[in-house]
């Protein structure tokens, strides 16, 4: 799973996931007709699972106390190691 607010990276991730084409299979095959794509770069297929689906939605909700939590364990190391 992918979170960003930058529209530049979630282009391009999308495109990833689609094995780098220029179009999905809805803009490529719709009733409007073939459509021509590329294939920009070497992507990828990753399609979650129903169970991934299941286990990843829930944890969007807890993202931002999920990433306060790691920060104050990431303050504790720099003052535990600062010396080193």
């Amino acid at each position: 799973m992918v979170v960003t607010a930058n529209a530049e990276w979630a282009a391009r991730v999308q495109r990833l996931a689609l094995h780098g084409l220029s179009a999905d299979a809805w803009k490529r095959f719709s009733d409007a007709g073939f459509k021509h794509y590329d294939v920009v770069e070497a992507g990828f297929k990753y399609n979650m699972m129903d169970l991934q689906t299941a286990i990843g939605l829930p944890q969007l909700a807890r993202v931002e106390a999920n990433l306060v939590r790691r920060e104050a364990i990431w303050a504790r190391y720099d003052q535990a190691f600062a010396d080193i």
